[in-house]
């Protein structure tokens, strides 16, 4: 529980500036927050990380990028099969 609590709370706090950090770990983390919105929804998320280079970037902006990525497939009807995929550019 708490961990959800402090996913959840990650959302409202933002730096002022770029932090360091790692998309796996922003990721991840929004993973867990949704995992039962994933499974109750059908929806099959795999993740593939093939370089773990640390980023500058506002990490509460990219949580609810994530979040929206995620959430959105799982308020869409069942059965329906879509890819998508990020990459480095």
């Amino acid at each position: 529980m708490s961990n959800i609590t402090m996913q959840t709370l990650r959302f409202h706090r933002q730096s002022t500036k770029p932090q360091e950090t790692r998309l796996s770990e922003i990721l991840n983390g929004v993973l867990q927050l949704f995992k039962g919105r994933v499974l109750n929804a059908g929806v099959l998320v795999e993740t593939q990380f093939e370089d773990e280079t640390p980023l500058y970037a506002f990490a509460a902006d990219l949580r609810q990028v994530f979040a929206n990525f995620i959430g959105n497939p799982c308020s869409r009807r069942r059965g329906k099969e879509r890819n998508t995929s990020a990459q480095d550019a």
